[in-house]
């Protein structure tokens, strides 16, 4: 599901991202892990996210079920428009990748996965 929320202008296209923040969330969309990432960040720059699958999971409750990326953005006139997405993991690792390199989701370019 995706979320884009602009504030007191039509313009959507983002020139400058304010904030990044990364969300992952257990099976009960409770959050077991958040990661902000504070700009500017312009055209072409990049953050590096890893997923709390790469440490110590020792509950059931630690496994993430869905992953949120909330950010705030500026367009040409400075207005702020606010985007987030949600994805929520089935957890059947038969279905695999969710993301492929250069998939585009909102005004962010995915790239460089590793498997968990």
């Amino acid at each position: 599901e995706c979320i884009m929320i602009p504030i007191n202008t039509a313009d959507v296209s983002p020139v400058k991202a304010d904030s990044i923040q990364v969300l992952e969330m257990n099976n009960n969309f409770q959050t077991i892990a958040v990661n902000d990432f504070e700009g500017p960040f312009f055209d072409g720059e990049s953050i590096t996210y890893t997923s709390v699958t790469n440490g110590d999971i020792t509950r059931p409750d630690q496994v993430p079920n869905g992953i949120q990326i909330n950010q705030q953005f500026q367009n040409q006139e400075g207005k702020i428009i606010l985007y987030a997405f949600t994805v929520v993991y089935t957890n059947n690792c038969d279905v695999t990748p969710i993301f492929q390199n250069g998939d585009i989701v909102g005004p962010l370019v995915l790239s460089d996965f590793t498997p968990a």
